[in-house]
């Protein structure tokens, strides 16, 4: 798997997360949502790693 696949498997991960975390804050569940905006922002801070 090349580096750009894997960038964008990420990057594809971080937005289906984000999806959900907007979904279930608009549902009230809040707890969850903000466990998926801190799995969020650990996929942003790993391709900030990359360097992407």
């Amino acid at each position: 798997m090349e580096h750009k696949d894997i960038v964008q498997y990420w990057v594809t991960e971080a937005e289906e997360s984000n999806k959900i975390a907007r979904h279930l804050f608009d549902k009230k569940d809040y707890s969850y949502s903000l466990f998926f905006t801190v799995v969020l922002k650990n996929v942003k801070a790993f391709l900030g790693k990359l360097g992407v």
